[in-house]
């Protein structure tokens, strides 16, 4: 278990560029309300590549208390990238409780990149979404992420 003063070096380590990645998977391994509440500080302020780099370092951890908040709000980010990466992770997590949302996002999202991202892992990975949904994933999955 971290202690309060060592989530307090890595939060303060979330500026330095070349520490970031290497502290925000170090606080999403470590959990916990104050290391999450310094992920979230940082991605509400970050570039979208800082977004994306929070949203993968939870992905370890998608079942973990306030983690499946934060990848659900990021699936409504403005940087598509964002959203897609929060998208691979949530559908990879398996929760069954998120994929009516995913499967949304599949059937409408504005993003093709997106799309053919959850068409591809449902293709592949849970043979039971993709049969109930085989045209719309095939269709997605053929015309490709462009």
């Amino acid at each position: 278990m971290a202690t309060p003063r060592a989530v307090d070096t890595l939060a303060r380590s979330l500026r330095d560029p070349e520490l970031f990645s290497t502290a925000a998977s170090s606080l999403a391994q470590i959990g916990g309300k104050q290391a999450l509440e310094a992920l979230h500080q940082r991605y509400r302020s970050g570039s979208g590549e800082d977004r994306r780099t929070i949203i993968q370092s939870l992905g370890s951890h998608p079942g973990s208390p306030g983690v499946k908040g934060m990848l659900l709000s990021a699936l409504g980010d403005g940087d598509d990238k964002v959203a897609e990466v929060a998208a691979g992770v949530l559908a990879r997590s398996g929760a069954s409780d998120v994929k009516p949302r995913l499967i949304a996002l599949l059937q409408s999202s504005s993003s093709q990149a997106l799309r053919y991202r959850l068409a591809s892992y449902y293709r592949w990975a849970d043979k039971r979404v993709y049969e109930e949904h085989k045209a719309l994933i095939d269709k997605i999955y053929a015309d490709g992420g462009e």
